[in-house]
């Protein structure tokens, strides 16, 4: 092989490499082929009365709500006068203040008119030591940028007890200024910690809190959406089929609002796919207790006793109920079909 081409090649593989690292860091943060980057992840301007605007990151939770570290919505010396949320494509959210609740080092903020769909899942476990994490933060030009380490250890298990670190994730991870109050991801895209800072003193130690303090000071603050929050978590967490994590989410929205009829149903059809098929019944008999009315509830009581039970009795009357409640739905028709299927050797 001539030197020119050798030369060429080698450029060629070059670029292939840049490129795929390119593709994989992205995919860090990827539900499948979904990309929250940019989506789901704001750039957060907060403009004070007296004093120099900071720039740093937060993240959706629910459609609405926004989450990020306390610090970079707040300052001793000064008051917030306005908080922009910026998507990656540029479009600017406007915040409504005062912040929601705060505490913990964590602040929830609120975008009345925001609908995000694509919200990030919490996961309330704090990762392993040498897990791979990425994290997502702000440049000063309000541009995502993307970084990967490892987690190192919890706050927790350090000496530095009396520090501001302490129980905080400790990571092997380079960050800068912007990237606090941004996401710390695992390589399923699920968030286990929000970004605090970093320590000047050591070379890419940087630290998050973790994700399970901001429900806990959404419970303690009394945020009017807790329960729909937990709701709308479960509801991400079993469009990702990550069921066990939706089942916890649904029963404690649940428990937290006696009446929550909806998070028993979903309860119920995140038992049904997990295969849980008396305990799906028992959440979908408790939706139906608290509002007698609700299609839904039926339809998906029918299915986990033909499918589940094979109870082709309760299930003959759970849909003959839906179809009452419900005649012109679009599942009309497949119903009447499972219906004459179940009646044909029941009795009228």
């Amino acid at each position: 092989m001539s030197i020119g081409l050798y030369q060429k090649v080698n450029s060629a593989l070059k670029l292939l490499f840049f490129i795929v690292r390119v593709i994989l860091t992205n995919c860090i943060i990827c539900y499948g082929s979904e990309s929250v980057a940019g989506e789901s992840i704001v750039c957060l301007q907060t403009d004070f009365r007296d004093g120099i605007p900071k720039i740093g990151t937060g993240f959706f939770i629910s459609p609405s709500l926004i989450a990020t570290a306390s610090h970079q919505v707040t300052d001793p010396s000064s008051v917030p006068v306005k908080i922009t949320a910026y998507l990656d494509s540029g479009a600017a959210i406007k915040v409504k203040l005062p912040v929601v609740a705060q505490g913990e080092k964590v602040a929830i903020l609120i975008a009345p008119d925001a609908i995000q769909t694509n919200y990030l899942l919490l996961q309330d476990n704090i990762p392993d030591q040498g897990t791979k994490v990425s994290a997502v933060g702000c440049q000063r030009d309000l541009k995502q940028l993307t970084q990967e380490g490892k987690v190192t250890f919890s706050g927790s298990n350090t000496n530095d007890r009396q520090s501001e670190y302490a129980d905080l994730i400790a990571l092997n991870l380079p960050i800068n200024v912007g990237f606090s109050g941004g996401p710390l991801l695992t390589a399923n895209g699920n968030v286990v910690g929000i970004i605090y800072g970093f320590d000047e003193r050591s070379e890419n130690l940087s630290y998050a809190i973790p994700g399970s303090k901001l429900f806990k000071i959404m419970a303690n603050e009394k945020v009017a959406d807790y329960s729909k929050t937990l709701f709308q978590q479960g509801d991400r967490a079993f469009k990702l089929k990550q069921y066990e994590m939706a089942k916890e989410y649904f029963a404690e929205a649940a428990q937290h609002q006696a009446d929550y009829f909806e998070a028993y149903i979903y309860l119920g059809m995140t038992l049904f796919k997990m295969r849980q098929f008396a305990a799906a019944r028992d959440a979908l008999l408790e939706a139906i207790e608290i509002e007698m009315d609700y299609p839904l509830a039926y339809y998906h009581l029918a299915g986990v006793y033909r499918e589940g039970l094979s109870d082709r009795l309760s299930a003959r009357n759970a849909y003959r109920r839906y179809l009452e409640l419900d005649p012109k739905s679009s599942d009309a028709v497949q119903v009447q079909k499972w219906l004459e299927e179940i009646e044909r050797p029941l009795p009228k």
